[in-house]
C-alpha cells in the first residue's frame, strides 16, 4: 500500500513520511487490537478486565512502539524491495 501511496520512491523524504504514516496509523491499531485480542482470546479475560488493562497499559506499549518500530519501519521502507 505505501508503494502504491507514495510511488515506489526510496529517497530519505519519501521513506520518513512512509515510516510516519505507518506509525500514525497502523502502529496504534495493531497495539490495541493486539492487548484486546491477547487479553480477551488468549488469557481469557473479562471485557472489563481487559479494558482496564488496556486503558493502563496501552499508553506505555505505544510509546515504547514509538522507540522501537520506527527503526525497523525506516530499514524496511529504504532497503527491502
Amino acid at each position: 500500500l505505501m508503494d502504491i501511496i507514495f510511488k515506489g520512491k526510496k529517497d530519505k523524504k519519501t521513506v520518513a513520511k512512509k515510516v510516519l504514516l505507518e506509525q500514525l496509523t497502523s502502529s496504534p491499531w495493531n497495539n490495541f487490537l493486539f492487548m484486546m485480542y491477547y487479553g480477551l482470546v488468549v488469557e481469557g479475560r473479562s471485557w472489563s478486565l481487559v479494558k482496564n488493562k488496556v486503558r493502563k497499559d496501552y499508553p506505555s506499549v505505544q510509546l515504547t512502539a514509538w522507540r522501537f518500530w520506527p527503526i525497523v519501519g525506516w530499514v524496511n521502507y529504504q532497503y527491502i524491495p
